[in-house]
């Protein structure tokens, strides 16, 4: 015969492994839907991360066409400028050789004529 301490401690026994296997298969369960939880927030993050590099790639083509379209404003701005100058020149250019008279013998403009009717006067 077996003692009712021996039957107690069987008792006790099966009922914390019954526990035991109850709390593993909580676990498990626990860990499954971790792991599930876990792998959603990784493909999150990479559809995120994804419309990150989306995003600064369209953001810096974005920027890049304004500062293109800048730089092609500054440098139409800038010939207009050089245009006007040159137009400038050439017409202060053209004032001169009417009333300036050519005074070195060397310079291929000279007329001597030219100089000596400027003495006459």
């Amino acid at each position: 015969m077996v003692s009712p301490a021996v039957n107690h401690m069987r008792d006790t026994l099966c009922t914390i492994s019954e526990g035991t296997s109850d709390a593993r298969d909580e676990r498990r369960r626990k860990g499954e839907a971790s792991l599930r939880f876990a792998s959603l927030r990784i493909k999150r993050a990479r559809l995120s991360s994804d419309r990150r590099i989306v995003y600064g790639v369209v953001h810096r083509k974005t920027l890049q066409d304004r500062f293109d379209h800048h730089q092609a404003e500054k440098e139409t701005q800038l010939r207009q400028h050089w245009l006007e100058e040159a137009k400038k020149a050439w017409a202060q250019k053209q004032i001169q050789s009417k009333d300036s008279l050519v005074t070195d013998p060397e310079a291929p403009g000279f007329d001597l004529e030219a100089l000596l009717k400027s003495y006459e006067k």
